[in-house]
């Protein structure tokens, strides 16, 4: 377990940085974690109408589209993606998206979004991680 906490302010040379020496050390079972609120504040259309731009830029691991979207943690998603692009992933597979009215079956005004993520190596393709 390495956990990080990577700031809004934390500069690309940085992230570049962290990526190469995490990529030193990882495994092929390593499992990446990223946690992290997706809208905030927002009505429930809102929310939906924002994530509709968030997930495809996830997704899609458009890392240098993070600070375009409405996520608690941009630096730290911008690192995962890199991560993910250097290892072999193509694309991630969105598997859940919720939000606060959901979770206490109300409508909620004022509220944040969340969602998961899953990216899985190519299996064919597997990039070397040295």
């Amino acid at each position: 377990v390495l956990p990080m906490v990577i700031g809004l302010k934390t500069p690309d040379l940085a992230l570049l940085e962290l990526k190469k020496a995490i990529l030193k050390i990882a495994g092929e079972g390593d499992l990446f974690i990223l946690s992290m609120d997706f809208s905030h504040y927002k009505t429930p259309e809102a929310m939906t109408r924002e994530d509709a731009k968030t997930f495809p830029v996830l997704a899609g691991l458009h890392h240098g589209r993070t600070r375009e979207i409405d996520v608690e943690a941009g630096r730290a998603a911008a690192l995962l993606l890199l991560l993910m692009k250097d290892l072999g992933v193509k694309e991630g597979t969105v598997i859940r998206r919720s939000d606060i009215s959901e979770f206490l079956e109300r409508r909620v005004e004022s509220g944040t979004s969340y969602g998961t993520i899953l990216y899985e190596r190519d299996r064919n393709s597997r990039k070397s991680i040295e």
